[in-house]
């Protein structure tokens, strides 16, 4: 970008000056392309407890997520959610505009924006993971085992 400002700047300035006492116009058309950025923060549970009685039920009670993110981008996210093998059936997600059921081992959904954000203030949502648990699932305490990303969506 800068070595174009540089490229322009003295075509620019010699068409600002007059030519030999006449006077001189011109039109200049400039464009900018803005590259979508998203950043995104995700809070989640550190761990993840199964108990026996969970199990008996056939799932987790809810657990909660939230996804902040600071976007130029216009329409929202896709949120990837990506669990290990073999550990839930599948994952149902819910919250504002958003009630999706993924395969067990994950999946990705679309959250659109309700107020567009900027980087100066987060959009945010709070979201319920409730997971069905696969017969066998152990019981005990787990590092918290499902993994998130986003992206921004195209349209």
């Amino acid at each position: 970008m800068r070595r174009n400002i540089a490229r322009i700047l003295p075509a620019v300035v010699c068409l600002a000056l007059p030519a030999a006492g006449s006077e001189s116009h011109a039109k200049l058309g400039i464009s900018a392309a803005v590259l979508p950025r998203t950043d995104i923060r995700i809070d989640m549970p550190q761990r993840l407890v199964v108990t026996a009685a969970d199990l008996k039920r056939g799932r987790l009670p809810p657990q909660s997520l939230r996804v902040s993110a600071w976007s130029n981008a216009p329409h929202g996210l896709e949120i990837t959610l990506q669990a290990p093998v073999g550990f839930f059936a599948s994952v149902h997600v819910e919250g504002p505009g958003v009630d999706a059921t993924l395969p067990g081992e994950g999946g990705a959904f679309a959250w659109r924006w309700q107020e567009r954000p900027g980087f100066d203030a987060p959009a945010s949502v709070d979201l319920k993971l409730t997971a069905r648990l696969l017969p066998g699932t152990p019981t005990g305490s787990f590092d918290w085992p499902v993994s998130v990303a986003g992206r921004a969506l195209d349209q």
